[in-house]
């Protein structure tokens, strides 16, 4: 078993790919959601597009009709992501990403989505093997967050991040206290990897992406785009945790999963709110 095996492709159709769906097809066919912020929707938006930003997607599902055709698009490709793979888990079996976002769209070139279309769990996995796994992404999430820091010269930006990478930490001690619950036991010091029967000392994060090729692409990135993925992946963590919720059948652990949930929504709203302040400036 590789981690890979925990994610499938989220399915995608590049600019043009849309251009024809939306040419060929009647609106009251299809979904055309944009998952970015009021402030970006505002200053330009594909036409016929219906507004629900990324955090707010779940509790918006009445909204939408899971027969439909939905395709979702943000800037770049992570929020999309993300949002396509949370309608794959809800039950939405016709659900494709514009790669590339609205800047594809436009002809520009998309800087904002590292080189994975991996996001949507698989959830034929046991629970514990999805609890290893998010022990796995916890720890890359913290690792980011704090690589981020360390790359922000502005100290404001630097601290937030920080503050990021500290309540992910925290989330360790929650899965622990999940792990005791279906085992029975403490978690070894060589869990997860050990469970997973893997050697392989990588770190991880969001659809499986080592966190050193991460790392590479955010280089040169600006603090705005590296807040849109993060929004991804703090997304990606809420789907998961509402998965293994919806799974488990103890009910401690159902509740230990839906707090850490609504931790990640937190997350992800914060998240929000710090973009916000690049688009006012904007």
């Amino acid at each position: 078993m590789g981690f890979l095996d925990f994610f499938r492709p989220v399915p995608s159709l590049d600019a043009d790919g849309v251009r024809r769906y939306l040419l060929e097809h009647d609106p009251e066919q299809f979904h055309l959601l944009d998952v970015r912020q009021p402030k970006e929707y505002q200053q330009g938006h594909l036409p016929g597009a219906l507004l629900m930003p990324l955090d707010q997607i779940q509790e918006r599902l009445g909204e939408l009709d899971p027969a439909r055709t939905t395709i979702t698009y943000c800037a770049a490709g992570p929020r999309s992501r993300a949002a396509a793979a949370i309608l794959r888990n809800a039950g939405f079996a016709k659900v494709s990403n514009m790669a590339g976002g609205i800047r594809a769209w436009e002809g520009g070139t998309a800087t904002g989505d590292p080189a994975t279309q991996m996001a949507w769990f698989s959830p034929q996995r046991s629970p514990l093997e999805h609890l290893a796994l998010a022990w796995l992404l916890e720890e890359g999430s913290r690792a980011f967050y704090a690589a981020a820091a360390e790359q922000f010269e502005d100290l404001g930006e630097a601290n937030f991040m920080r503050q990021m990478a500290a309540t992910e930490e925290h989330h360790k001690a929650s899965l622990a206290s999940v792990y005791r619950e279906l085992t029975g036991e403490f978690p070894q010091p060589a869990f997860p990897r050990s469970f997973l029967g893997s050697e392989d000392e990588s770190i991880l994060v969001e659809g499986g992406l080592p966190l050193d090729e991460l790392l590479d692409w955010m280089r040169d990135k600006s603090a705005r785009v590296i807040i849109e993925f993060a929004m991804g992946m703090e997304a990606n963590a809420f789907d998961h945790y509402l998965l293994l919720r919806r799974h488990l059948k103890e009910n401690k652990s159902r509740e230990i999963f839906a707090l850490l949930a609504e931790e990640e929504q937190a997350h992800l709203r914060t998240l929000s709110q710090h973009l916000e302040r690049f688009l006012e400036g904007n």
